[in-house]
């Protein structure tokens, strides 16, 4: 699929340290799908040319980009706090 759209040549002036474009746009709809849960590291990887599902998490973490947590992991992570000692005033 080709996915296209117009800029305007002020914004195309204001965008244009990034770099190539259309591997920022791309990069930034990987990220947000995988940042909303809508695919996996590995998608994203495989989206990006990356082979490797390591090589993937590493992109996306160098790239600021984190899963969300699922309702599940929000209790786990919830729980595991409460067990650390609290500190010494």
């Amino acid at each position: 699929m080709r996915i296209t759209f117009e800029l305007s040549d002020p914004a195309a002036l204001e965008l244009a340290p990034l770099g190539d474009l259309n591997v920022a746009a791309k990069e930034a709809l990987v990220i947000r799908a995988y940042e909303t849960g809508k695919i996996s590291a590995g998608v994203a990887g495989q989206l990006m040319g990356i082979n490797n599902r390591w090589d993937a998490e590493d992109w996306l973490e160098r790239q600021g980009a984190f899963a969300p947590l699922s309702h599940p992991e929000v209790d786990n992570e919830r729980t595991s706090l409460h067990q650390f000692p609290k500190g010494r005033s």
